[in-house]
Parts: C-alpha cells; sequence; structure tokens
C-alpha cells in the first residue's frame, strides 16, 4: 500500500496562517509573478491619475494632506475669531468685514490656492466626458465659494477684510 501523506507536498509558506498573519517578507524567491501598475499608461494625464487616484500609497498621502489643509484652514479661522477686538461691540457690520491681520490673511489665501488647485487637478483627472458633473458636485462647489473670495483679494486690496466663511 502507499503511504498517502508522502504523495500529497505540504502547502506553500504563503498559505500557512501563521504566515497569513506576519506576511510573506521573508519569501522573496517565492514563484509569484511581479505585475508593473499601468505601464501602458503614458500621457501626463494617465501618469497624474496613477499617482493621485489609483495607487493606493500615494492617493492615502494626498488625501491625508488635504485633510490637514482642511485642519489648517479651521485653525486659522479660529485664530481670525480669536483675534478679534470684542471692545468694538456687535455691529452689523461685522457679519461682512472682519479684522484680519496681513500674515493670516496671507496664510489664508495660501490655503485656499493649495485647496482649490488640488480640487480642480482632482477634478480633471477623474473627468469622464460630463463636464457638468463635476462642475456641481458638492465639494467643488463649496471650494469655490470658500476659495474665490480670497484670491479675488490678491487683486483688489479692499476685499482683505471680507469675511469668507
Amino acid at each position: 500500500m502507499v503511504d498517502l501523506e508522502s504523495e500529497v507536498p505540504p502547502l506553500p509558506p504563503r498559505y500557512r496562517f501563521r504566515d497569513l498573519l506576519l506576511g510573506d517578507q521573508g519569501w522573496q524567491n517565492d514563484d509569484r509573478v511581479q505585475v508593473e501598475f499601468y505601464m501602458n499608461e503614458n500621457t501626463f494625464k494617465e501618469r497624474l491619475k496613477l499617482f493621485f487616484i489609483k495607487n493606493q500609497r500615494s492617493s492615502l498621502r494626498i488625501r491625508l494632506f488635504n485633510f490637514s489643509l482642511k485642519l489648517l484652514s479651521c485653525l486659522l479661522y479660529i485664530i481670525r475669531v480669536l483675534l478679534e477686538n470684542p471692545s468694538q461691540g456687535n455691529e452689523w457690520s461685522h457679519i461682512f468685514w472682519v479684522n484680519r491681520s496681513l500674515p493670516l490673511w496671507g496664510l489664508q489665501v495660501s490655503v485656499a490656492l493649495i485647496s482649490l488647485f488640488e480640487t480642480i487637478l482632482l477634478g480633471y483627472l477623474s473627468y469622464k466626458g460630463n463636464i457638468w458633473e463635476q462642475i456641481l458636485r458638492i465639494p467643488f462647489i463649496l471650494e469655490i465659494i470658500n476659495a474665490v473670495p480670497f484670491i479675488i483679494s490678491i487683486f483688489w486690496p479692499s476685499l482683505r477684510n471680507l469675511f469668507v466663511p
């Protein structure tokens, strides 16, 4: 009688539970095939799409950068509110005009420009033929509402103290 255990080869290391938990870093000489991502995509837009959207590692970094940019924007807004002079009283003009120092305004404009540029770039990369679908997205509309007044205030200095949500 033939020994059945000798006929069945043991499982390769990558299928063991211990290796599933620890990963397969130690098994470089594995018989797996290394596949490169999207090698046929040669245009500049396709390379940007690979970096910003398809590649999980760089996409996560971009999203974390965007999140930190939004947090910085909120922090700058809080700082602007804390620097207001409460002795001015409650006037209706403070709804539209706020006292903002020049360095704080510069930081807010910089954050708004970077955020708007990133939103436009991601809209361009995810464009699939319908421009209205990209323009009427809620994040794009909110970015336009919040960033455009800051950008206008670069060219029209009298609007630098305009309240921007």
